[in-house]
């Protein structure tokens, strides 16, 4: 929607290439999607019943430390900014680089809100968690 949105505003910044449209890159982004989908996807699989669009505490509710969780501590939105990166180096165009930008900007500030909640329900467990794993990038962020 944000893309759709930001063409219809700024139809030049989708024509402007910061990529070379040849083959090798338009596979290489694919090959990003399908892997940024593929995390997202194994992270919800992986987090069950603790699944919510909006943070939630659920009955014998734990912090999901297993599978995904072990990378990052937000592995949906990793998928999900992955697979938006792979649609960038795919077509090249500075647009969805830029819309790229400002989905990371919105997970931060929706990552930082749901920290709060969490860091409130479960104190220092969630606390050292937040220390030992990154956010959204191993070893980055």
């Amino acid at each position: 929607m944000l893309l759709v949105a930001a063409g219809l505003a700024a139809p030049w910044l989708y024509a402007y290439r910061v990529l070379p449209d040849i083959l090798p890159v338009v596979i290489g982004g694919l090959i990003v999607v399908i892997l940024g989908i593929c995390f997202a996807v194994w992270a919800r699989v992986h987090l069950g019943s603790n699944w919510s669009s909006r943070p939630a505490i659920r009955e014998n509710h734990t912090i999901t430390r297993t599978g995904p969780y072990a990378i990052v501590r937000h592995p949906i939105y990793t998928g999900i900014l992955t697979g938006m990166l792979g649609t960038a180096i795919a077509t090249g165009a500075l647009l969805v680089f830029l819309v790229l930008l400002v989905m990371l900007v919105l997970f931060l500030i929706k990552i930082r809100m749901e920290e709060q909640f969490l860091a409130e329900e479960f104190g220092g467990d969630y606390e050292r968690y937040r220390l030992e794993v990154k956010a959204l990038i191993p070893y980055v962020l």
